[in-house]
């Protein structure tokens, strides 16, 4: 998983494919963007203060679940469905 900070810009930073990253500028260019620095990478910048709590949340449990090994997976279904 990876997130972070951008030291290039006031933007926190996602993994995102390059068609998915496209996608998301297209769509809000406003909030979603690229530094030429990230551009060769994965990556998609998210502008500071326009962060949706909701998307970022879900962003980092996917990519959490994506390398996360199956029996913390199943822990953590199992503290979900309890919730």
């Amino acid at each position: 998983m990876w997130c972070g900070w951008s030291p290039c810009a006031d933007a926190a930073v996602f993994k995102a494919d390059r068609g998915e990253r496209e996608m998301l500028i297209l769509a809000d260019p406003t909030t979603f963007f690229v530094h030429p620095h990230y551009a060769p990478h994965n990556l998609v910048l998210v502008l500071a203060g326009r962060i949706d709590e909701g998307w970022a949340s879900t962003r980092l449990i996917r990519q959490w679940r994506d390398g996360a090994p199956k029996r913390w997976l199943k822990a953590w279904d199992a503290a979900q469905g309890e919730a």
